[in-house]
C-alpha cells in the first residue's frame, strides 16, 4: 500500500500524537518576502510572527532572515524570538507589541529586536505570565503607556534585560520606561539599559529592583521610583530628571552606591521608606538629599563617602531641616 498522509495520520494517533505536533519544528524562519501558509522553514519562510510561533515547538527558536515588520505577537509557550543582525522590527499602532502570557515553567527569550507603538500603542511588551523573560539588545520606543509592562497577577515574574534602550515621543505625562505594576511581585534585573523620556523612568510596585551600568535620563519625575519593594543601583548614571531616586512607599528601600547623580531637580528623595547612599557624586542637582516635603518624612542613611556639590536652589527642603541623616 503506496504511504499516503491518511497512512501518516494514522500512525500518529497510534503513537498518541496530535497532529499539530508533526507540524512543529524547533528551529522557523521569517522574512519579509514570506507567507504564513508556509511551513516556515528557512527556504519557505513565514511573514509574520503570529504565523511561525504556531509551527515552532516549545523549545524552539523563530529567526527572521532579512530586515521586515513581521507583527505583533503573542508568546504562550518559552520560546526564543531573534532579528538577528537584520533590522527585524513590530510597528503596532494600539495594544502590545507582544504579549507575554506562557506558563510557569516557561522562560521566553526576546533578542535583536525593534519594537516601535507609534504613538498610540499601549505597551512595547506586556508581560503577563511565564517564569522568565530574557531581553537582549532590544530597542523599544514611542508607546502610548509603558516600555515594559510587567504585571505580576497571580505569580513572581523575572524580567533581566541587557543592552535594551528605551525611549518616547513624550507627548503623554504618564508614560513609564519599566513599570512593575501591582500584584505579586517580579524580580527585575537591569543590565546596560538606557531609559529615556519617560514620565517615570523604573517603577516599582512590588519585588526586587537590581540596576548596573545603566543610563536613566530625561525623564520628567521619576528616573527609579519604589513604592513597595526593594532596589538596587550601582555603576549607573542618572542624569537630567525631575528625582533621580524615590521611595515613596512606607517599607520601601533603595540603595544607590558608585553611580553619578547629576543636574536632576532632586537627586535623592525618601518620601517615606529609606534610602541608603554610599560612595556617589551629586552635582549640580536643584536639591541634593531630602527626606520628604511633609511628614513622617523618609530615611536617608549614608556612609558619608558621597562627594556633592553645587546642589543650589531647589524647593526640597533638605534632610537635615527634618529629619537627621543616619551614618551607617
Amino acid at each position: 500500500m503506496p504511504f499516503s498522509y491518511r497512512t501518516f495520520a494514522l500512525l500518529l494517533c497510534a503513537a498518541g500524537l496530535p497532529l499539530s505536533a508533526a507540524a512543529q519544528a524547533t528551529r522557523t524562519w521569517v522574512s519579509g518576502v514570506g507567507d504564513d501558509a508556509n511551513p516556515c522553514s528557512r527556504t519557505a519562510p513565514c511573514l509574520t510572527w503570529a504565523g511561525a510561533i504556531s509551527k515552532t515547538a516549545a523549545g524552539g527558536e523563530i529567526d527572521a532572515l532579512d530586515p521586515g515588520d513581521f507583527g505583533a505577537v503573542t508568546v504562550t509557550k518559552g520560546i526564543t524570538i531573534s532579528g538577528w543582525g537584520d533590522v527585524a522590527a513590530i510597528a503596532h499602532a494600539s495594544g502590545s507589541g507582544i504579549t507575554v502570557a506562557a506558563a510557569t515553567t516557561d522562560t521566553v527569550m526576546i533578542k535583536n529586536l525593534l519594537i516601535n507603538g507609534n504613538k498610540t500603542g499601549s505597551y512595547g511588551i506586556n508581560y503577563l505570565s511565564g517564569k522568565q523573560l530574557v531581553l537582549e539588545n532590544v530597542l523599544i520606543s514611542n508607546e502610548g503607556t509603558a516600555g515594559i509592562r510587567v504585571y505580576p497577577s497571580s505569580a513572581v515574574l523575572n524580567l533581566s534585560a541587557r543592552n535594551v534602550s528605551l525611549s518616547t515621543g513624550g507627548t503623554i505625562s504618564s508614560q513609564i520606561g519599566i513599570n512593575v505594576d501591582t500584584g505579586m511581585g517580579a524580580n527585575v534585573e537591569l543590565r546596560n539599559v538606557s531609559i529615556e523620556g519617560f514620565a517615570t523612568g523604573v517603577m516599582l510596585n512590588n519585588g526586587v529592583l537590581d540596576v548596573a551600568d545603566s543610563l536613566i535620563t530625561q525623564n520628567s519625575g521619576d528616573a527609579i521610583n519604589i513604592a513597595n519593594g526593594k532596589g538596587h543601583v550601582t555603576l549607573s548614571t542618572l542624569t537630567n530628571n525631575g528625582t533621580a531616586a524615590e521611595t515613596t512607599g512606607a517599607t520601601a528601600f533603595l540603595s544607590v552606591e558608585r553611580s553619578a547623580i547629576v543636574g536632576n531637580s532632586q537627586a535623592i528623595v525618601a518620601t517615606a521608606g529609606t534610602i541608603r547612599i554610599h560612595d556617589n557624586s551629586l552635582y549640580d542637582n536643584k536639591t541634593g538629599i531630602s527626606c520628604g516635603l511633609s511628614g513622617p518624612y523618609g530615611t536617608v542613611a549614608s556612609t558619608g563617602a558621597n562627594r556633592k556639590a553645587n546642589n543650589v536652589g531647589g524647593t526640597y527642603p533638605l534632610c537635615s531641616s527634618v529629619a537627621p541623616i543616619n551614618v551607617q
